[in-house]
């Protein structure tokens, strides 16, 4: 079968990331992405590393100040079903 990218919108690709969610791929990932962030820190505007800490602080701490960070940040997903996924996963502390 042939894999597109992007092309991750059938109910079998959504619940396969699901299951990842669950069992903390998401975090893993996230803390790569943050990495490389990191090292490129200096690259970002003023805007962007705001983004970026309040963002990776919204990682820690109790569920309204994890949900509160990420609001605040403006990160989002691409599409509303995402978006509720990333914000399902800073609930379950697993991003």
């Amino acid at each position: 079968m042939l894999d597109l990218v992007g092309a991750n919108a059938s109910w079998q690709a959504r619940i396969s990331r699901l299951g990842r969610l669950f069992k903390g791929q998401f975090a893993d990932w996230t803390n790569l992405n943050l990495a490389g962030l990191a090292v490129n820190r200096d690259l970002l505007t003023k805007d962007a590393v705001a983004c970026l800490d309040l963002f990776a602080n919204g990682r820690r701490g109790s569920l309204f100040q994890r949900l509160g960070a990420l609001r605040k940040s403006g990160v989002y997903r691409q599409t509303f079903a995402g978006t509720l996924g990333l914000y399902l996963a800073f609930v379950l502390g697993r991003i």
